[in-house]
């Protein structure tokens, strides 16, 4: 048997009656609007575009000039990377020689260890270079050995 509470002020019980019930909502009609003729519609969008472009302000477009130091660092930097290649390139008739083959890819490595295959002058795979035997090819050699072997000297 359940116990039902009574309020103090009232002396009712905590259930409502039917009649003392909220009344429930009813589902929402739905409400049919009348079509505008095509001609108006047209109108309206012609308008809503006008209204639109001339709020927009026009934006300038300005290009992108290259700046003096880019375009002198990038002719530095292809001066001095033929002038050391026709250097060895002519260093190599005199002097001792080391024979180097470039055998693996640097795809996937560091700049600096792209840049060290690059210097000695390796372009493609399974090049052979022959330069002149000096601590600065040395170096180089040392920095990159599992991607260049040397072949004869």
């Amino acid at each position: 048997m359940a116990i039902r509470k009574t309020s103090k002020k009232t002396g009712k019980t905590g259930k409502k009656d039917a009649s003392e019930q909220a009344p429930k909502k009813k589902a929402a009609s739905k409400k049919t609007a009348k079509k505008a003729p095509a001609a108006t519609k047209a109108a309206q969008t012609r308008t809503k575009q006008k209204t639109t472009k001339k709020q927009l302000p026009k934006k300038k477009v300005t290009k992108k000039k290259v700046t003096k130091k880019k375009a002198t660092r990038k002719k530095a930097l292809a001066k001095a990377v033929a002038a050391t290649t026709a250097g060895v390139q002519e260093a190599a008739a005199s002097g001792p020689t080391l024979k180097l083959q470039y055998y693996r890819s640097a795809i996937g490595l560091d700049k600096k260890q792209k840049s060290v295959v690059r210097g000695l002058g390796f372009r493609r795979l399974n090049a052979i270079r022959e330069l002149v035997d000096t601590p600065a090819i040395r170096g180089m050699v040392a920095k990159i050995p599992h991607l260049v072997r040397i072949v004869g000297a």
